[in-house]
Parts: structure tokens; C-alpha cells; sequence
């Protein structure tokens, strides 16, 4: 989000703040501050603690301004608390990276007395802005404690915009390893966790059981993910190695095939089949090997004489006797 994109009510109210508290500047000037100040918050490296970041924290602000003492007070400390940003590796692992609070409060001190902001008023700010950095608040200090609440207001949000945060904040670090960022996130929520109360004002206790739901629900999830980070990796199994007569691709191995049925034996026997005609000796030679390699024809399958059934022979009728011849 740039500039040109920025909500057209920024410029104004930001004149608003720095003219409360005494900017002698003209509004051109309290402008180009304003502006620089948008593309500080815009840079492409920012996906949470971007300009959108602000927006919200000033909403918030002005929810709790009814129980703070100077609002535009912490209005221009929201503007200049995270103005200073890094991601570098060397200030990541000593845990300074993202917005640096000392940075930005001598950014503050530095623009706010360009524009003619009552020195007491940049020191306040400044102070402000620092307490920041480890949340340590004092008990009577009711600007630093609506402060404070409105930056850890994130943490009430609802689930799927919880969830939306903890993509952009991990979008933000994504040059660190999964490892060391699950591990730094847990300290960071277990340390939340462990404070007597996350919101210090009033009118920000409202957001205290939200918050530590939301984070009780990070913290199962970073585990979860840190147990399958931290778990030892198993070799892969040994690749069996394959017979050389198996390497044959699927498509090309033959299927075995159905052992035929066996045909019934006939007696008789099928000659070879001749040889080709040769000339000469060699066919003669050939010839007489086929001659003589031709087995003879199996006799007629006869009955056994002693198997023969006898024959019926009927009785033939008697001759009738001749007549006899008289005498």
C-alpha cells in the first residue's frame, strides 16, 4: 500500500495529532513528514507490520482514548514505533529484527523537532515508543498501558483473521528456516502466556481471554509442527535389486501360456514329409534314408481267432422221403 493508496483521512488526522501537540511547522511540512512516514510503512518486505498494521492500532487507540490522558500523544507514537524496519539475519537471531523501537523513537525525536513539537512532548513520545520493546509497564502510566493494548490487540482478533496474521508473519520471515522460526515463535508466545495479563488498561481487559485463546491454539500448532521437524529422519529402505532377466519393460514380457490338451494317439503313423528333390548322388543318398526311415503301416486291426464268437448252425429240415415205385 502506497501513497497514492493510503486512506485520504491519514494526511488530515496526522496534521490534527502533530498540531495538539504544539508542531510549529506549516501543514505542507507536517504533510511530507506524513508521507514519509506512508512509505516507510509500505516498503515490500512488510506483510504485517505494513501500513494496514497502523491503521488498526490508530482504531484501537481511539477506543481507548476515553481513559487515557493525552490520545495525541499516543496517536504520533503509533505513527513512529515501527517505522524502522529490518529483517535482517544477524539482527533475526539476536532477536532485534522487525520493527526496531530505538531506531524509530530517535526517527521520532529526529522528525518531531523539525517540526517545532515541544522537546517535553518528543521525550514522552520517544518513551513511549520504548516501552515497546519489552512491554514493561509502569502501574500509573495509563498512556503506555492503552499504548501497549492497542499494539497486542491483533492478538483478540478472531480465528480466521488470527489466522491471516500468522501467514503474514511468517510471510515476513519466510528467509528463516522452519526450524528456527517455530522454535523463536513458542518462546515468544510461551513468555506471552506466562505474563500475569496481556492488557493492562480498563477498557483493553476485554481482550485478554480471546487473546490467550488464540495463542494457546498457535502454540498447540507450532508444536505439532516442531514435532515432525525435530523427529529423527529414517533412511530410506535398500532398493531390491532386480534379476537381469526381469530389467524386460511389462509391455514386452510374455505371458505363459495354457499347457495344451493332449490329442488322443491314432495308430496310424504320419509319414515325414519328403525331402526336397536334389540332383544327383546326394538325392539318391536322401531318398534311400527317407525310404528307410519310413516306418511301415501297422497290420489291420483283426480279431483273434480264439476271441470269435461260434456260429449257430441251424438244423436243416429233413428231405421227404421218395414215393415208393410199385413193384
Amino acid at each position: 500500500m502506497g501513497v497514492i493508496d493510503a486512506p485520504q483521512w491519514l494526511l488530515p488526522a496526522f496534521v490534527r495529532s502533530a498540531r495538539a501537540l504544539g508542531a510549529g511547522a506549516d501543514n505542507e511540512r507536517i504533510e511530507a513528514s506524513c508521507e514519509a512516514l506512508i512509505r516507510l510503512w509500505s516498503t515490500p518486505e512488510r506483510r504485517f507490520h505494513n501500513l494496514r498494521h497502523v491503521i488498526d492500532m490508530l482504531a484501537r487507540v481511539d477506543e481507548l482514548a476515553a481513559e487515557s490522558h493525552n490520545p495525541d500523544v499516543i496517536r504520533v507514537a503509533t505513527w513512529y514505533h515501527g517505522c524502522v524496519f529490518s529483517l535482517e539475519l544477524r539482527e533475526t537471531y539476536q532477536r532485534n529484527g522487525g520493527e526496531d523501537e530505538v531506531a524509530s523513537a530517535a526517527e521520532a525525536a529526529r522528525d518531531l523537532t523539525a517540526l517545532g513539537v515541544p522537546q517535553a512532548t518528543v521525550e514522552r513520545i520517544c518513551e513511549l515508543i520504548l516501552s515497546l520493546k519489552r512491554h514493561n509497564l509502569a502501574d500509573s502510566d495509563i498512556d503506555a498501558m492503552a499504548l501497549n493494548d492497542a499494539d497486542l490487540g491483533t492478538l483478540a482478533c478472531g480465528p480466521q483473521l488470527y489466522k491471516t496474521y500468522r501467514q503474514q508473519v511468517r510471510a515476513e520471515y519466510e528467509h528463516i528456516p522452519d526450524l528456527d522460526y517455530y522454535r523463536a515463535r513458542r518462546v515468544i508466545i510461551e513468555k506471552l502466556l506466562s505474563r500475569e495479563k496481556l492488557f493492562s488498561s480498563p477498557l483493553g481487559m476485554r481482550w485478554e481471554l480471546p487473546a490467550r485463546e488464540n495463542l494457546r491454539y498457535e502454540l498447540r500448532l507450532i508444536d505439532a509442527e516442531l514435532a515432525g521437524l525435530e523427529a529423527p529422519s529414517t533412511p530410506p529402505a535398500p532398493r531390491r535389486r532386480r534379476c537381469p532377466s526381469r530389467q524386460t519393460p511389462r509391455c514386452r514380457r510374455r505371458r505363459p501360456r495354457a499347457p495344451r490338451p493332449l490329442r488322443p494317439r491314432c495308430h496310424s503313423v504320419t509319414p515325414p514329409r519328403p525331402p526336397p528333390l536334389l540332383g544327383g548322388v546326394l538325392m539318391v543318398r536322401t531318398l534311400t534314408r527317407w525310404i528307410l526311415s519310413t516306418p511301415s503301416p501297422p497290420p489291420p486291426c483283426r480279431r483273434p481267432r480264439h476271441l470269435s464268437l461260434p456260429r449257430l448252425h441251424r438244423p436243416l429240415p429233413p428231405r421227404p422221403a421218395p414215393p415208393l415205385e410199385a413193384p
